[in-house]
C-alpha cells in the first residue's frame, strides 16, 4: 500500500507542477486528529482505531476519484490520473474493508 500511494503522490505532484496547482503542504484538522489519536494507541486499540481509519479514507478516497474521473472541467491529465488510480484504490479498499471486518 505505501508504495502504491508513493507513486501516486508522484504522479500527482508532477500532473500539479505542470497543470500549475497548489497541492496541501499540511495535513487538514481531521487528519492531524488522526495522527494525535492514533499516536496515543498502543496494541489491539491501535490496530482497531487504524484498521477504521484505512477502511473509512477509502472509501472517501475511491468516491472522490470516482467523482474527479467524470468532472468534465477537470484538467485531462488529472482526470485520466484519477480514472487510471481508480483500480489501485478500490483493491486497497477491499483490503482495508476485509481488514476491518475481522
Amino acid at each position: 500500500m505505501v508504495k502504491d500511494h508513493s507513486a501516486a503522490d508522484k504522479k500527482l505532484k508532477a500532473i500539479a507542477a505542470k497543470e500549475n496547482l497548489q497541492l496541501p503542504q499540511t495535513l487538514d484538522p481531521e487528519h492531524e486528529a488522526l495522527v494525535t489519536k492514533l499516536q496515543s494507541l498502543k496494541g489491539k486499540d491501535f490496530d482497531s482505531a487504524y484498521i477504521n481509519a484505512m477502511a473509512k479514507g477509502h472509501d472517501k478516497a475511491v468516491a472522490l476519484f470516482e467523482s474527479a474521473s467524470q468532472q468534465t472541467q477537470m484538467p485531462g491529465e488529472l482526470k485520466q490520473f484519477a480514472a487510471s488510480t481508480l483500480p489501485t484504490l478500490a483493491e486497497h479498499q477491499e483490503m482495508a474493508r476485509s481488514l476491518h471486518e475481522k
